[in-house]
């Protein structure tokens, strides 16, 4: 088993890679977006949707990779099982779509070298379409920097300091109602755990098609709604108001259909 320790005596953090995937097509997507083996870099993957599917040989034939069958639905139940066969110092939270590049995973690991305090970080995703960020090196705090949401794979941490962070099971996609917003509130749990958090301008990947936040749909309304409400627990209905009205400018989805659901998703309980 590879050694799985501070940085001390010039040996580096070790890094788990937490990939979610399901079916046949998601496990042969997992095959072709690893990149070639990293003496601190590990891979684990759960899967769900696996009856019947054989492993690709060229997972099965690589110790670096682990692969965590799951039975349950739901991706946060998906990232969570990942996260709970986790042993490295590190954890990326990853899909099955992602381009890596070769120096991603070394720079991930020296963000966390470079400052020791630090417990979780977010990074940069080039997506589709343009994203906002924060600064270089910004302190995360509740609520979020204007304009900023956060997409799961953006997100690594350290494994011992997180603890029994996870994300709810109740939110995100394959959840019976609220199909959004489980990493927001993966990071702002992390927060109000008093985990230093910090935002890193370095881009680790490219994500290809558009995330779940980016549709428009009943339970993706709702979700935001949820989020809203609890990120801004005094000002959170205000907001619902607001946020419909700037849903309804896309011309994706009406006014009073958008605040429905945003309200209904704010006082839905998980």
């Amino acid at each position: 088993m590879k050694q799985r320790i501070e940085k001390r005596g010039g040996k580096r953090l070790t890094l788990d890679v937490a990939i979610c995937t399901y079916g046949r097509e998601g496990i042969h997507r997992v095959a072709s977006m690893l990149l070639p083996p990293q003496e601190e870099v590990s891979y684990v993957v759960s899967w769900q949707l696996h009856e019947g599917c054989l492993l690709p040989d060229s997972i099965a034939t690589r110790s670096d990779v682990t692969v965590a069958r799951l039975d349950v639905a739901g991706l946060s139940n998906n990232r969570n099982n990942a996260i709970a066969h986790c042993s490295s110092d590190l954890v990326l939270i990853a899909d099955d779509d992602l381009k890596y590049y070769a120096d991603s995973f070394s720079n991930v690991i020296k963000a966390f070298e470079d400052d020791p305090q630090m417990d979780l970080a977010t990074f940069r995703v080039s997506f589709p379409n343009p994203k906002h960020y924060p600064g270089d090196g910004v302190e995360l705090r509740n609520p979020l920097p204007k304009g900023y949401f956060v997409t799961s794979m953006e997100i690594a941490f350290r494994r011992l300091s997180a603890g029994d962070l996870r994300f709810n099971p109740m939110l995100g996609i394959g959840a019976p109602e609220l199909l959004c917003g489980e990493e927001e509130l993966f990071v702002n749990e992390a927060i109000k755990k008093g985990l230093r958090c910090r935002h890193i301008a370095r881009n680790i990947c490219d994500h290809a098609s558009l995330t779940s936040g980016d549709k428009i749909s009943k339970g993706i309304v709702m979700g935001q709604g949820y989020v809203i409400v609890h990120l801004y627990p005094v000002s959170g209905f205000p907001r619902l108001i607001l946020k419909a009205y700037r849903m309804s400018k896309t011309k994706a989805i009406g006014f009073p259909t958008a605040l429905y659901y945003l309200f209904k998703g704010a006082l839905t309980r998980t």
